[in-house]
């Protein structure tokens, strides 16, 4: 018999309650093709034999597909010229579709057929909610949602590495049960309104192998037919995360069928948490986002006070010729500030959170073409941040309204994002988080509800504990410099508009702040390391106009006093900087008093011993 696995991730047990009809449908299809509709007693507690006898038979034919057994009498069919079709059984009979001419509607028409081979025929299966869900030949874990309205198809690509798995079961709301090859059981949750997973990966058993059919009548119900067509019976409790039993418990024999499919919601958890939707409010005059891709290119965006997103990017910085500024298509309803990464193909990922608490998402390819924005779903109480990670591929972190940690990531370079995944519980406040990618990881830092900056590695899957980078009361978002010797350099600004600084060493960050001083600052500061070596510090100040301080000399641990970068306007948003090497310079953007987005590149002075710049308006051309 199967056996309990030890769970490979902590997850705590949740109360909630099990509720069943007095019976579950079973659909039976025999070798020769003929379907019968069983029902077994007291599905909760797996009372042996317990199937009522003389089974009426409800159709023939059904050897010419994988039927799936759905809600509310619907069987979805993959048929073996790679339709889909959907069968309604209505308690006496099939309804008739086409004007009364078939007993099925087609959903889609091709690309089905897999699922009637031995490869993945076990990797197909519907859930309580109606969602189906399959592994297909690309490897990755599929989701969809048929509207029987408007007869229309919502499609996700939710997870990777799905190709380990040979057997997929849903066993109730979003829970999936995965079988390797090598019979080892894996349970998992998924939340398709907010596209989390709430759990997993966790491993419930091992040896599952022994079962050449496996099904669910939903509330974590299984039932396992082995090749002499034994049918067992088991049943995971939520409550204690165990098996009711070490062992199945025998139901039936003689199931020596062509397929096997249970109706996904006759037993259903009740009280089984699920996440709510967060209110975001509406944060106008968010920072603009700078991004300096592997072709030397700037990329600009910016939440407008619309909630649309503006994009524009250029790869001349002299000032010569204005670049253009655009809304990118459709990509509305957002607010604070926008999120940009490159692919490893050079594609762009926009993201940004809306003022439903869902995350937007939106890619640029090498057409230059914005592709259709989706919704991401999330429900994130906080702009998104993003980075690439080693090994090519995009990640996207973000807090929810518990100020737990949840990421989003490529599922393998350049391929689609998956669900939102969980990281961990968090000290932090509801701010922007900053990302700094490792070797193995990314390093976190947020700002912590005590009023200081906390942070913690994401490495190989695990979450580090927090550590305080000390001080007393900050605000806002932290900037970072990665140095030559690999440690950061963090600047921030405290609950007194001072701008402080503080350098990690290698043995950790020293807790120790050290003022920039000569100005109040209204925001969060922006520092990048110039092409010259030096670090480079912008920021707004309180009487609304941008700065900017740098190191009196590479290396140095004192700066230039603060000069002011324009006074021709003020700015409404933060200061964002972006080194540009290629251009022997670097850049501050902000959007103006009046509205208007705005690019400075820097110049050193006429005068070799002056270190003041000047920066060249790069003029942005369109309307947003």
């Amino acid at each position: 018999m199967p056996t309990v696995g030890v769970p490979g991730l902590a997850v705590a047990a949740e109360s909630s309650t099990l509720q069943c009809a007095s019976s579950a449908t079973v659909y039976r299809v025999t070798t020769t093709g003929d379907m019968y509709l069983y029902q077994h007693t007291e599905p909760e507690n797996g009372t042996d034999l317990s199937f009522i006898p003389n089974p009426p038979k409800i159709g023939s034919g059904w050897n010419l597909g994988r039927p799936v057994a759905a809600l509310d009498g619907d069987i979805y069919m993959a048929w073996n010229d790679g339709a889909l079709r959907r069968y309604h059984w209505n308690g006496t009979s099939w309804d008739t579709f086409a004007g009364g001419t078939q007993f099925f509607e087609v959903l889609d028409p091709t690309g089905w057929q897999q699922y009637n081979t031995a490869d993945y025929r076990n990797r197909i299966t519907v859930d309580a909610e109606g969602h189906i869900y399959t592994i297909e030949p690309d490897g990755y874990l599929h989701w969809r949602a048929y509207d029987l309205t408007t007869h229309t198809w919502r499609h996700r690509v939710i997870d990777g590495n799905w190709s380990q798995f040979n057997l997929i079961v849903a066993a109730g709301r979003g829970v999936l049960y995965a079988r390797t090859t090598a019979g080892v059981l894996y349970r998992y949750r998924y939340n398709a309104d907010s596209q989390r997973w709430l759990m997993y990966g966790r491993q419930v058993g091992n040896t599952w192998n022994i079962y050449d059919r496996v099904f669910s009548a939903g509330g974590d119900v299984l039932y396992g037919v082995q090749p002499d067509a034994r049918m067992y019976w088991y049943r995971w409790d939520e409550n204690t995360e165990a098996w009711i039993s070490n062992v199945g418990r025998i139901v039936g024999a003689g199931w020596n069928d062509w397929a096997t499919t249970g109706v996904p919601n006759a037993c259903q958890r009740v009280g089984t948490s699920i996440p709510t939707r967060p209110t975001v409010p509406a944060q106008p005059h968010g920072a603009v986002a700078l991004l300096g891709t592997s072709d030397n290119h700037v990329h600009y965006s910016y939440v407008d006070a619309e909630g649309r997103a503006i994009y524009a990017e250029t790869a001349d910085l002299t000032g010569g010729a204005p670049f253009d500024i655009a809304a990118v298509p459709g990509f509305s309803g957002i607010t604070a500030t926008t999120a940009m990464s490159e692919y490893q193909n050079g594609n762009i990922l926009l993201t940004a959170t809306g003022t439903d608490a869902d995350v937007r998402e939106s890619v640029r390819g090498a057409n230059d073409i914005w592709d259709t924005p989706t919704v991401a779903g999330g429900f994130m109480a906080t702009a998104p941040a993003s980075t690439r990670l080693s090994g090519g591929v995009v990640a996207t972190f973000a807090l929810d309204a518990d100020y737990g940690l949840w990421m989003r990531r490529q599922l393998a370079p350049d391929a689609p994002l998956g669900g939102w995944l969980p990281v961990g519980g968090t000290p932090l406040a509801h701010q922007r988080l900053t990302l700094v990618p490792t070797s193995t990881g990314v390093r976190i830092i947020g700002l912590g509800r005590d009023g200081r900056f906390q942070t913690a590695t994401y490495e190989n899957n695990t979450l580090s504990a927090w550590t305080s980078l000390g001080g007393n009361s900050f605000i806002g978002t932290a900037s970072t410099v990665l140095m030559p010797d690999g440690t950061l350099q963090v600047f921030a600004t405290d609950s007194t508009g001072a701008v402080q600084t503080q350098r990690q060493t290698t043995s950790g960050f020293p807790g120790t702040w050290t003022p920039l001083s000569g100005i109040t600052a209204a925001g969060s500061p922006s520092a990048i390391m110039a092409p010259d070596g030096t670090l480079q510090v912008a920021i707004r100040g309180v009487d609304n106009y941008s700065y900017y301080a740098g190191q009196t000399a590479p290396g140095a641990s004192t700066f230039n006093p603060w000069r002011i970068v324009t006074t021709s306007e003020e700015v409404s948003t933060d200061v964002t900087a972006l080194a540009v090497p290629s251009a022997n310079a670097w850049v501050v953007a902000y959007i103006s008093d009046t509205g208007e987005p705005k690019l400075k590149r820097s110049q050193s002075s006429i005068s070799t011993r002056s270190t003041e710049m000047t920066f060249i308006d790069v003029p942005l051309r369109g309307t947003p």
